[in-house]
């Protein structure tokens, strides 16, 4: 069964989350542990179903180390692939060995294929996780469900050449993402 076969039989959503879901989990979780839930402008994780029919840009969450000096919140994602196409891949971590000036040169250049991040072929149950820090990208082909920590702060690195709805380059977080990104982290393969 083809990717795209698998994502017609899980359905389609139904709008957007109800206003009080998270209240109804703190409840939950305070009934169910029998601690009080500190208060919070929102719940701490995200859970999205990602349909990705094409490579998407390349990004960068902050670590939590890093995060505070760009004025941003860290964040880390948790990807388990429900659904790839044969020949599905996602990028991870620079290639070994490349250095910032050596990564910024290849934006310049604007080089649409990434031999300076790592590829990672990909299938149906894999898992990966993607700690704050490190450079990725999601192919073509993946239905994926992503946990993550809830941040609004993403800087996107790299995005193929793509223009905007007026026909401009989309915007990129350059010097953010040099901050950001960890330049000795080469991934890791999927489990």
């Amino acid at each position: 069964m083809t990717a795209r076969k698998r994502r017609a039989s899980l359905g389609r959503g139904h709008g957007a989350a109800r206003p009080c879901m998270s209240f109804r989990l703190k409840e939950r979780a305070a009934r169910s542990s029998g601690t009080e839930v500190p208060d919070s402008p929102r719940f701490p994780i995200l859970a999205k179903l990602l349909d990705a029919r094409e490579r998407l840009s390349l990004q960068v969450h902050p670590s939590a180390q890093i995060a505070p000096s760009l004025g941003g919140e860290p964040k880390s994602e948790l990807w388990y692939f429900a659904a790839a196409d044969d020949g599905a891949e996602i990028f991870a971590g620079v290639a070994s060995g490349v250095q910032p000036a050596q990564f910024e040169q290849a934006i310049d250049d604007g080089r649409r294929e990434p031999n300076w991040c790592r590829g990672c072929a990909v299938k149906s149950g894999d898992s990966f996780f993607v700690p704050g820090g490190r450079v990725h990208a999601i192919g073509g082909g993946n239905l994926l469900v992503e946990i993550q920590e809830n941040s609004d702060t993403t800087y996107r690195v790299f995005d193929w050449g793509r223009a905007d709805d007026e026909g401009r380059p989309r915007a990129l977080h350059r010097a953010e993402s040099m901050r950001a990104i960890d330049f000795g982290d080469y991934g890791t393969s999927t489990r």
